[in-house]
């Protein structure tokens, strides 16, 4: 059984064994990918992430104020920074979600609030939790069958 849903920054693979975050859906992401906890390589890769689009932000920021400050109003200048700032986050904004990888015995309970909460042990059995926005009807229905008898695809 393998099962993929999409939410709002990535999607949501489910095997026979684990309950995979991934950013495209696509299988072969999955390889390799570990618990969460016990790499850390994906915080570094969303932080990088942030971090360039705050650097991206405050250049738009700082060209519109030169801009502006020099008597030289140039429209285009005014309304394409911003533009070209929020094509880059909706660009972005997959490479953000989380991508590691849940136990089926790990997933202890599912709450639904202002989305999908997912509360798990995490690969250095702490608890944690993932909140995920987005998902499709048919995702909470396979993570839900998942907690309740272990058959998501039932």
């Amino acid at each position: 059984m393998r099962l993929w849903f999409k939410y709002n920054r990535g999607f949501i693979n489910i095997d026979d064994e684990f309950v995979y975050l991934t950013n495209t859906g696509n299988w072969s992401e999955v390889v390799g990918m570990h618990e969460k906890g016990v790499s850390k390589s994906s915080n570094r890769r969303k932080y990088r992430m942030i971090f360039f689009l705050v650097v991206c932000a405050l250049l738009f920021s700082y060209l519109i104020f030169r801009n502006m400050s020099s008597g030289n109003m140039n429209f285009l200048l005014l309304l394409g920074l911003p533009a070209l700032l929020f094509l880059a986050y909706r660009t972005l904004s997959p490479e953000m979600g989380s991508k590691f990888k849940i136990p089926h015995a790990k997933l202890k309970r599912i709450d639904i609030e202002d989305g999908v909460v997912l509360h798990f042990l995490d690969g250095l059995d702490q608890p944690k939790s993932e909140q995920i926005r987005g998902l499709e009807e048919k995702g909470i229905q396979a993570l839900q069958a998942l907690i309740n008898n272990g058959e998501p695809g039932k």
